[in-house]
């Protein structure tokens, strides 16, 4: 019998999503110890799929080991922010280079003008969790573009970090008018089939928006 690769059952996956949903929120701080037993009464479940839940949590950098202590929510400080956007930007300017020379007219305007006017529209409304989720679609519209499975992975992996890091931008004041102005500009250059300039908006929009957060960070 061939040997097989078990997967998380749906209750852990759930309870993965409840615990970052916690984090996001504020509810679990960072830096602070995850107690199996507390959130396994939180979530009205057994210790298993908490267990579980742990795994996919270490494993996506939210949570680490802390010595005899167990496991802890990774802290959002200054280095958090600079290893994260150092990986966005890798990922990115990759992407939207790669997407800037396949664009098809056909196949991906309507797509991806959707997404743009999403997320301007929830701006305009001060919509919290739609920005949020038209932030997220727009940068995976142009990994899945790429076509490169690995590429997308590695996305996927740092999603939820980069989705703690735009929640905590908007418990600081919201999401000024240039994060989708940029994203515009862009959209703009990809469906011009402009790689180099495409390159250089997404390096811009990473950096501004890696300043922007260090800059709030230091003024707690």
């Amino acid at each position: 019998m061939e040997p097989r690769v078990a997967t998380a059952p749906p209750l852990a996956e759930q309870v993965y999503e409840l615990i970052i949903d916690d984090i996001c929120s504020g509810v679990i701080k960072g830096g602070e110890q995850l107690r199996q037993e507390a959130i396994a009464a939180r979530f009205g479940v057994s210790r298993q799929p908490v267990q579980q839940a742990m795994v996919l949590l270490k494993r996506h950098g939210l949570v680490r080991e802390s010595g005899r202590r167990g496991l802890e929510v990774v802290p959002m400080d200054p280095a958090f922010v600079n290893h994260l956007y150092d990986m966005r930007e890798l990922l990115d300017v990759h992407a939207v280079k790669l997407s800037a020379g396949s664009f098809d007219q056909d196949t991906d305007l309507s797509a991806l003008n959707e997404i743009v006017n999403r997320g301007v529209e929830a701006v305009e409304a001060r919509a919290f969790s739609e920005m949020v989720t038209a932030d997220a679609d727009f940068h995976m519209f142009f990994y899945r573009l790429t076509g490169n499975p690995f590429l997308l992975d590695t996305a996927v992996l740092l999603s939820q970090s980069i989705r703690r890091v735009m929640t905590e931008v908007l418990a600081r004041g919201g999401v000024p008018d240039w994060v989708w102005e940029e994203h515009q500009a862009i959209a703009e250059a990809v469906i011009r089939g402009d790689i180099d300039e495409a390159g250089h908006c997404a390096h811009h929009h990473i950096e501004h928006g890696r300043s922007m957060m260090l800059e709030a960070m230091s003024c707690t």
